[in-house]
């Protein structure tokens, strides 16, 4: 996860710099790539949980409370994972160097 967020931060660079020297604060820029982080933690969460839920289901014969709550839990974890992978890219970010990246565009 945390490969793909830098791996989304270096390829985007180019963008990210452009909107720094457009004015945006650092702060926004880092809240930019957090949200993305989460919203990728959280549908990939969703699809994860969702397709575990109907196959233990499935399984099980039925759909139990303790089955959602474990899709719940997973779900969950899911967007914490990548809150917390995000931390590296956006420590990184606010290293780019603007106008260099600027020049390469």
């Amino acid at each position: 996860m945390r490969r793909a967020l830098f791996l989304g931060i270096s390829e985007r660079s180019g963008e990210l710099a452009l909107l720094s020297a457009a004015g945006w604060p650092d702060n926004l820029l880092r809240r930019l790539v957090a949200t993305e982080a989460v919203a990728l933690g959280l549908l990939g969460g969703a699809a994860g949980a969702g397709l575990g839920l109907g196959a233990a289901a499935v399984f099980a014969g039925a759909l139990t409370a303790p089955l959602v709550w474990c899709a719940a839990i997973a779900l969950t974890a899911g967007v914490a994972v990548s809150a917390i992978a995000a931390t590296v890219p956006i420590a990184i970010l606010h290293r780019l160097p603007i106008a260099q990246l600027l020049a390469e565009e």
